[in-house]
């Protein structure tokens, strides 16, 4: 094998390459490895230069270390089990916190609960294997970039207990990666379209709207939205929607990207102002734990 090894021109280039510093290796190594499209995190493809059994092992180590530095990688929540741990997200875990830029696609979580205080709310989502999933984002300390691109399916409530006080957190970090939040109504929309009370729409084909940005939406909440919410709005609330079904429907895909921000929730104002009272008791269960476990420890 290595008689072979010696004799791949991949090999000999890598050879060339070991007479170089690190420093002007880890330069060179993103032209080569850089991929143009996103990856799928199951399945990640690598240049050859990756491979142990092509290039030198020293290169190949290093290859792989700068593919995961450089390249934008898709985690799909669809095709991943709730209770899988970072460590299957794909075939190199002991990599997974170099990486830089992730896009995530998921649907809008439909665990719910019922309680109207805030701390117990939380104290609910915390146990739940949505939470757990969204919670090993937190694993990837290296992050610059993360786009959520997330189907609706809930109507007319928009569900975000689950997954706001993990982008929160990602947000809190120094530095903080770019949080981008993209949302999509296809899955309710495909599935009215083709509905029995719609006959006429039979034989034709849906028009996926795609996503859309709605960024804003989930920005940290400004002194206007906290007086406008103290002002007009008592009590714990729901963040209620616009119908989709009946309101989109029948425009065009370039319409309802338009439209989106609008139908995801009726009052910005307050879904960011809930968001971050949602956040402030996931910090209070977060250091209750950490008190209970440093406790723990001493007793034992």
């Amino acid at each position: 094998m290595s008689t072979i090894m010696a004799e791949s021109p991949l090999h000999q280039q890598s050879l060339l390459m070991l007479r170089l510093p690190r420093e002007l290796r880890d330069m060179i190594y993103p032209h080569i490895v850089a991929e143009t499209h996103p990856i799928p995190l199951s399945a990640p493809n690598p240049h050859a230069i990756t491979s142990p059994r092509a290039s030198h092992p020293t290169i190949a180590a290093e290859a792989l270390e700068s593919f995961y530095q450089t390249n934008t990688f898709i985690l799909d929540f669809h095709i991943i089990p709730r209770h899988i741990s970072p460590l299957r997200w794909g075939p190199h875990p002991a990599l997974l916190p170099h990486i830089r830029h992730l896009h995530v696609q998921t649907s809008e979580p439909l665990t719910y609960s019922r309680h109207l205080n805030y701390s117990d709310a939380e104290h609910w989502h915390a146990q739940t294997p949505d939470r757990g999933r969204w919670s090993k984002l937190l694993d990837l300390p290296r992050l610059e970039t993360l786009a959520v691109y997330m189907q609706k399916t809930e109507e007319p409530y928009f569900l975000f207990q689950v997954f706001s006080p993990v982008i929160y957190e990602l947000r809190a970090r120094d530095p903080a990666p770019d949080v981008t939040f993209l949302v999509s109504f296809d899955d309710v929309l495909e599935k009215e379209w083709h509905a029995p009370r719609w006959a006429v729409r039979e034989n034709d084909d849906y028009e996926p709207m795609g996503y859309t940005d709605v960024t804003e939406v989930f920005a940290v909440p400004t002194d206007e939205d906290r007086e406008f919410v103290a002002k007009h709005i008592r009590g714990p609330r729901r963040i209620l929607g616009t119908s989709v079904r009946y309101g989109l429907l029948d425009q065009s895909p370039a319409s309802r990207r338009a439209l989106a921000k609008a139908y995801v929730t009726k009052d910005p104002p307050l879904l960011r102002v809930l968001m971050e009272r949602h956040y402030q008791e996931y910090k209070k269960a977060r250091e209750e734990d950490i008190k209970d476990a440093a406790g723990s420890e001493t007793v034992s």
